[in-house]
């Protein structure tokens, strides 16, 4: 059976296999800054979303990096100090860290590869920090939509989906993939992870 791509998802198919996985997806149209890759043996999803907290992020970290700018050429204008430099070596490195969340908030994408042996969520190509652990299929017992709004600053709400893993042993859900602005997004996302995963 042949299955056109919809719009919004690129799809790489090897065999027939592949096209019945994705045929639940036909017709529901995913947001712009999704793609979805699969064939017989692995599901992936990648979704390039910039955070919202990026908008307040970037001036904060330029604002920061133009205080130490300044703070260095004041300093370099007078004699050497030991203890002035020292100064902003201290100040440096928190500062270099705040610049590597802002690009790397910028840049990545999240990326979510689903098979037989469980979900593995990546934030790519700069790393970060994260809590976020490979889950073992065995430890999946279903995936769930969650309502992911969010109040803009102007008091709007901003109607989002997120797609969740309940794990044997955590208190709350896994959040997988959000941003989905349609219910029936989320729902075609699950469809297909479950597909994958041996899932109701």
């Amino acid at each position: 059976m042949s299955v056109e791509p919809v719009p919004g998802i690129e799809v790489s198919r090897v065999r027939d296999d592949a096209e019945r996985a994705l045929d639940l997806a036909v017709g529901v149209a995913l947001p712009v800054g999704f793609r979805v890759v699969a064939d017989e043996d692995r599901l992936v999803i990648t979704r390039r979303a910039r955070p919202r907290t990026l908008r307040y992020l970037a001036p904060f970290t330029l604002l920061l990096d133009a205080a130490l700018l300044a703070y260095s050429l004041l300093l370099a204008s007078g004699p050497v100090d030991i203890g002035l430099a020292l100064s902003i070596a201290m100040y440096a490195v928190p500062i270099a860290f705040i610049n590597y969340l802002t690009l790397a908030s910028w840049l990545n994408h999240t990326r979510v590869t689903v098979d037989e042996d469980g979900v593995r969520v990546q934030h790519r190509p700069l790393r970060l920090p994260s809590a976020m652990k490979p889950v073992d299929r065995s430890h999946i017992e279903e995936l769930v939509v969650e309502d992911d709004s969010f109040f803009t600053a102007g008091g709007v709400r901003v109607q989002q989906w997120r797609v969740a893993a309940r794990v044997r042993g955590w208190h709350a859900p896994v959040a997988l993939v959000a941003g989905l602005p349609e219910r029936a997004q989320a729902d075609a996302v699950v469809r297909q992870m479950g597909q994958y995963l041996s899932l109701r």
